[in-house]
């Protein structure tokens, strides 16, 4: 399922995908609700919504700017 976020590593991906079930679910969530799970922090669900709400803090984003 998962993308290079920056801060979101591989263990914080499956604890998103085991506590939201799917990609729509996480993308529905808040920052606070991921922030909620252990695996999470706050930079981390931060850095999440954003990938999914279109602001820059993935690779991928910045280089569709380029």
């Amino acid at each position: 399922m998962w993308v290079d976020i920056k801060g979101c590593e591989l263990a914080r991906n499956a604890a998103l995908l085991e506590h939201f079930k799917v990609v729509d679910a996480i993308r529905a969530a808040t920052g606070e609700e991921m922030e909620k799970l252990p695996e999470m922090n706050g930079g981390a669900a931060k850095a999440v919504w954003q990938y999914f709400h279109g602001r820059e803090t993935t690779t991928e984003n910045r280089n569709k700017e380029k």
